[in-house]
C-alpha cells in the first residue's frame, strides 16, 4: 500500500494489522479516522445524547454536573487550557466552555485525537457555540504515548 494514499501512519498500519491479523478485530480507535467514519460516528453520538439513558447524555450530564467543583478548585482563575483527549463532537465540554465564557474566563480549547477528521468536527462544533476561541488541535495517538 502506498502511504500517500493511506489515512494511516506505518505505526497505525502495523498495529491495525497485528489486531485483525492476531485477536481478529478491528481496533474501534480506528474507525473513525476516515471522513465517513467520523460522520458515522457524530450520527450515533447525536442519537445517544437524546436518549435520557444514552452513554453520551449520561456523559454530559455527569460532566456538567461536576462543573461549578473542577472551576471552583482554581483561585483567580484568569487563563486556562482546556485539554479534551478524544473529543468527539466536542458536546460534552461544551458546559464547561459556556460556564468559563460567563466568568471572563480567558480560555483555549485544546481537542486530541487520533483522526484528523474528528479535530475538524470538534473545532467546527466549539467555533460554531464559541466563535471568537482559540482552537489548538493535537493529532496523536495517546495510547501510544
Amino acid at each position: 500500500m502506498e502511504m500517500s494514499n493511506s489515512i494511516f501512519s506505518p505505526r497505525q498500519l502495523s498495529e491495525l494489522i497485528t489486531a485483525i491479523k492476531g485477536r481478529n478485530e478491528f481496533p474501534l480507535k480506528f474507525a473513525y479516522v476516515s471522513k465517513k467514519g467520523t460522520q458515522s460516528w457524530d450520527k450515533i453520538a447525536k442519537a445517544r445524547s437524546v436518549d435520557p439513558h444514552g452513554i453520551n447524555r449520561v456523559e454530559t450530564n455527569l460532566l456538567g454536573a461536576k462543573v461549578e467543583a473542577f472551576l471552583s478548585s482554581f483561585k483567580n482563575l484568569k487563563k486556562l487550557n482546556i485539554i479534551d483527549i478524544g473529543p468527539g463532537n466536542a458536546a460534552p465540554v461544551m458546559l464547561l466552555l459556556k460556564r468559563l465564557e460567563e466568568k471572563g474566563v480567558e480560555f483555549r480549547y485544546v481537542p486530541v485525537d487520533i483522526s484528523n477528521e474528528m479535530l475538524n468536527l470538534a473545532e467546527q462544533n466549539v467555533k460554531k457555540a464559541f466563535p471568537k476561541i482559540q482552537i489548538q488541535k493535537v493529532q496523536l495517538d495517546f495510547e501510544l504515548g
